[in-house]
């Protein structure tokens, strides 16, 4: 299961009139992927939304929910080696997670996940949305 880039209860379905135009763009949202992105993933997970939806409001701002990744990059995902958080005023960003026993570089944007304990270490912001 995928881990939620926010809190659940900061999440909301817009209403679709309220769905903003995203782009197309073809490479895995990854920064540091540069393979085609042929597989959809949902950022915040069906069952915090009650089913597959393509767009969610976070804290009222709404947000492309459907990213495209590699397959590499997917399994990474739904493995926990990656993870896709949310952060205010910026939106999706990539996370990459510290093999563990190895400490991230000094300086770097490194966060504790809140109920696994793995760490991760920001790549960058998603790409394509």
């Amino acid at each position: 299961m995928t881990l939620l880039p926010v809190e659940e209860i900061r999440v909301t379905v817009p209403d679709r009139q309220d769905w903003p135009t995203g782009e197309d763009d073809w490479r895995c949202c990854n920064p540091n992927c540069g393979q085609r992105g042929t597989e959809g993933h949902h950022v915040v997970r069906r069952t915090a939304t009650s089913g597959p939806v393509d767009w969610v409001a976070v804290d009222g701002i709404v947000l492309q929910n459907v990213v495209r990744v590699c397959h590499t990059c997917h399994e990474d995902i739904t493995q926990h080696r990656a993870w896709i958080r949310h952060l205010p005023g910026e939106g999706w960003v990539w996370y990459a997670a510290l093999p563990r026993g190895l400490a991230a570089s000094p300086g770097a944007d490194r966060v504790q996940h809140p109920k696994s304990g793995r760490e991760f270490v920001r790549i960058g912001p998603v790409r394509g949305v």
